[in-house]
């Protein structure tokens, strides 16, 4: 939404969702309120209104942040020197922690991030399937054969370690492990 003959300003947006995003890890969406956001980002409740038409937008565009971010690591690890398979695992290495780090800085994470979200599900499997397709491009460049069949199953290797995962550091050696395995 924008005021009428008003520019929004874009550190303001980023300061709302600054806000937002501590408020729903802290409170969980169902915890915090378009108030709450307006408080917490110094703002009146009518100018946060100008930005965004209802909490769901608010926590909807967060999400695309997280996406897009997660979008950029993976593409510069799949993009960047070694072979297929040291390219690969350090780019689902990269997007497991994350996802671990972001899940376990609060008891609400999971609910936003996981597979069951209501106002995610979209936006996840969006990512789910541009996940696949990156490492599927990856393999098939390499020259694997069934290269669909193993970016699917090495995504799923790599979503349960991390779900196993006691500590980040787990997430690595064990994804490393799977991914040389499978590949070589």
């Amino acid at each position: 939404m924008k005021q009428a003959g008003r520019q929004l300003n874009p550190e303001r947006r980023n300061r709302i969702l600054t806000a937002a995003e501590e408020l729903f890890l802290r409170n969980g969406l169902r915890g915090t309120s378009m108030e709450a956001i307006a408080r917490a980002a110094g703002i009146a409740k009518p100018t946060l209104y100008a930005y965004f038409a209802d909490k769901d937008v608010v926590f909807s565009t967060l999400a695309a942040r997280v996406f897009d971010s997660w979008r950029e690591m993976v593409t510069r690890e799949l993009n960047g020197s070694g072979t297929a398979i040291e390219r690969i695992g350090r780019a689902l290495i990269a997007k497991q922690k994350a996802y671990f780090r972001l899940v376990r800085t609060s008891a609400h994470a999971a609910d936003f991030f996981g597979e069951n979200s209501p106002l995610l599900v979209v936006q996840i499997a969006g990512f789910e399937h541009w996940l696949e397709d990156m490492v599927f491009a990856a393999l098939a460049a390499d020259g694997h054969t069934e290269p669909r069949k193993y970016a699917q199953i090495l995504l799923a290797c790599a979503a349960g370690i991390c779900n196993k995962a006691q500590y980040a550091e787990e997430i690595g050696p064990a994804t490393r492990l799977v991914v040389e395995r499978m590949l070589r």
